[in-house]
């Protein structure tokens, strides 16, 4: 994800102020700038917003960080068919990622 604490204070705000505009905690979204959690997608349009950023340039430096496992080619056509969704949909496939997730995370722990 593109520097979100360079994108911030470009913003001139503080931790504080964008952790109240998205509704979490200010360790939460100290977390994203460390890169110790992801937001999830709710979060990363609410970003986008915030910061009057495009998704694909929040998360543009992603990209070079993507392994081969993760089939970088089809992300910018993903997010973009995302940007497109309804409030339903985004929350369908929001819950349907994180059921792919957990059972990745199953089967590569066995």
């Amino acid at each position: 994800m593109k520097n979100l604490k360079e994108i911030r204070k470009q913003k001139g705000l503080t931790q504080t102020e964008v952790a109240q505009k998205l509704n979490i905690s200010q360790q939460t979204y100290s977390d994203y700038e460390n890169k110790k959690t992801e937001p999830d997608i709710d979060k990363l349009i609410e970003l986008s917003k915030l910061f009057n950023i495009s998704l694909d340039k929040l998360l543009k430096e992603n990209k070079d960080e993507i392994n081969n496992n993760q089939h970088p080619r089809y992300s910018d056509n993903l997010i973009e068919k995302i940007k497109q969704l309804n409030e339903y949909n985004l929350m369908k496939v929001e819950g349907y990622v994180e059921n792919m997730l957990e059972e990745q995370n199953k089967k590569g722990s066995q």
